[in-house]
């Protein structure tokens, strides 16, 4: 964080968030972002959905927990909104360099959307 790195919240516990109920879902929000904010001594602004799994509920109560934006997995869908802002997923199973690339370079990933589309025509 000192060196320009931002630091988002991802949740305590790494739940499947819509299976929560309300209190947990707040719980989870509220609780992670807290911890952060101690230890880092700055504002957590940014959330990540474990699992990339969102859905309205969630989104509107990451919003109401005050994140100003939230990162989701890569959908095909384009219903982009602050709350559900697309990210290309990395995996320990990524840790090779090229790996990580392909997976993080704009053309492969129009490539690789293309190829779903494809196979589920």
């Amino acid at each position: 964080a000192d060196r320009g790195i931002e630091i988002g919240s991802h949740t305590r516990t790494h739940p499947h968030l819509t299976r929560l109920s309300d209190e947990e879902l707040e719980l989870e929000l509220r609780e992670s972002r807290d911890v952060l904010e101690a230890e880092l001594e700055r504002p957590c602004r940014f959330f990540a959905y474990p699992y990339g799994e969102e859905d309205a509920r969630v989104r509107r109560a990451v919003q109401a927990a005050g994140y100003e934006a939230a990162f989701a997995i890569q959908s095909d869908e384009r219903d982009v909104d602050r709350y559900a802002v697309p990210r290309v997923a990395l995996f320990r199973s990524d840790s090779n360099p090229l790996r990580a690339a392909l997976k993080t370079t704009p053309t492969i990933r129009r490539a690789v959307r293309r190829l779903r589309a494809l196979r589920r025509a």
